[in-house]
């Protein structure tokens, strides 16, 4: 789907964003799932949850952000495509919900603010690469499903690793 496609993005972002406001739930909350799995953090028996996921609710959950590894991304975030600063989800809502693309608010910038969620051609999070090595012999998979374009990445890596 091109509205996905990083290459689309930068040279039309406003049907990203049309997608995006039409996407967005204000009023979601963390499952039990969720909850489920900080429980797991709390008895000290997680040592890392992957979620392919750009929802927020690992956060809301009340999860900490080194337990957890958003593969695709996050929306908790942008970043602005030219001068590259740091926008907040707020920032990013409020532009959305008005049905705008949002701008940098760095004076005399004006670059699209980009969610840092993982478009087609885009790599996935350094933090998603750099947390690979810690994986231990049981990977527990709270996923309906993991088949997504870099799915053989994981079927090398992975061998020998237990899902759940």
């Amino acid at each position: 789907m091109a509205v996905f496609s990083l290459d689309y993005f930068k040279t039309n972002p406003a049907p990203f964003f049309e997608v995006a406001r039409r996407l967005y739930r204000p009023h979601a909350k963390p499952t039990l799932t969720h909850y489920f799995v900080r429980l797991l953090h709390e008895k000290t028996l997680l040592r890392r949850h992957y979620t392919q996921n750009v929802d927020d609710l690992e956060r809301l959950s009340g999860l900490p952000e080194d337990k957890f590894v958003e593969a695709h991304g996050t929306f908790h975030t942008g970043h602005c495509q030219e001068c590259h600063e740091e926008h907040t989800f707020e920032y990013l809502r409020d532009q959305i919900i008005r049905k705008k693309v949002p701008k940098c608010s760095v004076t005399n910038c004006n670059g699209v603010v980009k969610p840092d969620v993982v478009l087609f051609g885009e790599n996935l999070p350094r933090k998603f690469y750099n947390r690979l090595s810690s994986v231990s012999f049981l990977l527990h998979c709270f996923i309906d499903h993991f088949t997504h374009y870099y799915s053989d990445f994981y079927d090398g890596f992975a061998a020998g690793l237990f899902c759940v």
